[in-house]
């Protein structure tokens, strides 16, 4: 298990805190040096359905789905390996399954799902994503999406070694369904809300289920069924009618889930937090008694699932260099403060001179482009570039108390820059 961390160089460790747990899995996204197929657009070659595209579609091509011809009103079949979908904006490039059936159904491996809104599965536990398929990486990638309306918002059947990441899974009666052995997965940095139920494992192991919003769900935030070695941590459960339910088998040597530092609205700040479930010597058995789990040292604080918080006391006058992991993709910055008294922050990253990738170096009162040699004195750090030549590319941030906060927005926005 990787987390995508807020690594500060020079080995120095930002101070952790209950208001900011910016964990992210690290997200092992296929290299494609496939052809690109593209859907719904007004060039020469479009295809205007997207199933056409993955029935032409080779292995590690991308088909990459304009918003101006959504909705899609399709159900998607995927059967070959190494296909990237991605769609243009995920608020916009919508694919409908019209009230029926599933609306995108994979039965390969490593396929990548991103950057779209999937909604209105059939009624009868359909899925907005059903992934089904036995294999030991299956690899299925499913992340920046928007998935509502469903039945199942996403299920995952018997596959191994899969990502959902950064994903809106909201107002679906079932969030996600992790089920038929399916085991080491990675659910993170998901909003999970307003569903009845947000997430369940059924008889699937080795999950890891963190820094989460599991919110405002109206039955069930989290259900573990028959299910061993669960990693709960770092999520907030915040406004649902149960929080967490378990069911446990000691005949079959099962292991419990592991519960660790997750924010409980219902915790009432003293002891672990107790987690309720019940117990029997076989799943089927109807002989059963309550049992328990314990969340031993909960967060006090919700976290901040969606800002990275560096203490002002952790930058002075000598630059400090840090990265974010965000999909194996290092996003680098910097924090300095400057003879004003201010904090100057920018990426390590020159906007004409990126594509070297050598950042910048501090010498004295001025930053220094690794690259053309240009230098940037540090007061005027910090801002838009005021022309179209080198400059220390801008990165929006905030001062909150002794914090500065900088939205990962931000920072994503500007990754191709580190590619």
């Amino acid at each position: 298990m990787v987390f995508g961390i807020l690594i500060l160089f020079l080995v120095t460790n930002i101070g952790s805190s209950n208001e900011s747990s910016n964990n992210l899995m690290k997200n092992d996204l296929p290299c494609s040096n496939g052809d690109t197929l593209y859907v719904g657009g007004d060039g020469p070659g479009n295809y205007s359905c997207i199933q056409d595209a993955i029935d032409n579609a080779s292995i590690w091509d991308t088909i990459f789905v304009f918003s101006l011809s959504s909705p899609y009103f399709e159900n998607l079949i995927i059967e070959k390996g190494g296909i990237n979908l991605i769609g243009e904006d995920k608020k916009t490039t919508i694919i409908d399954g019209n009230s029926n059936g599933d609306v995108i159904y994979v039965y390969t491996e490593k396929v990548t799902i991103k950057g779209f809104t999937i909604q209105n599965s059939g009624l009868n536990k359909d899925r907005g994503i059903f992934i089904d398929y036995y294999g030991s990486n299956t690899d299925i990638n499913i992340t920046d999406n928007i998935i509502k309306n469903n039945s199942v918002g996403i299920r995952i059947f018997g596959a191994k070694n899969n990502i959902i990441l950064k994903n809106q899974i909201i107002n679906n009666i079932y969030g996600i369904i992790l089920a038929g052995e399916s085991s080491h997965s990675t659910v993170s940095g998901n909003k999970i809300e307003n569903n009845s139920y947000a997430l369940e494992a059924w008889l699937s192991n080795d999950h890891t289920i963190v820094s989460n919003s599991i919110a405002y769900n109206s039955q069930i935030g989290i259900g573990l069924y028959g299910s061993d070695l669960n990693t709960i941590q770092n999520n907030n459960f915040i406004d649902n009618v149960d929080d967490a339910y378990f069911y446990f088998r000691l005949k079959n040597d099962e292991k419990p889930a592991r519960w660790i530092n997750n924010y409980w609205d219902t915790w009432n700040g003293l002891f672990p937090k107790l987690i309720q479930g019940r117990a029997s010597y076989s799943i089927w058995n109807f002989i059963n008694f309550p049992w328990f789990n314990l969340d031993w040292f909960p967060a006090k604080t919700p976290y901040d699932l969606h800002n990275i918080r560096i203490p002002l006391s952790d930058i002075g006058t000598c630059a400090r260099f840090f990265s974010y992991d965000s999909n194996e993709v290092d996003i680098k910055f910097f924090a300095v403060l400057g003879s004003d008294g201010d904090v100057h922050i920018a990426f390590d990253a020159c906007d004409v001179c990126y594509v070297e990738k050598k950042g910048y170096t501090q010498v004295d009162d001025v930053m220094q482009c690794n690259n053309c040699g240009n230098e940037f004195p540090i007061n005027v750090i910090g801002t838009e570039n005021p022309g179209d030549g080198c400059w220390p590319s801008y990165l929006p941030m905030r001062i909150d108390g002794d914090d500065v906060i900088i939205k990962i927005s931000d920072l994503e926005e500007k990754r191709d820059m580190f590619i």
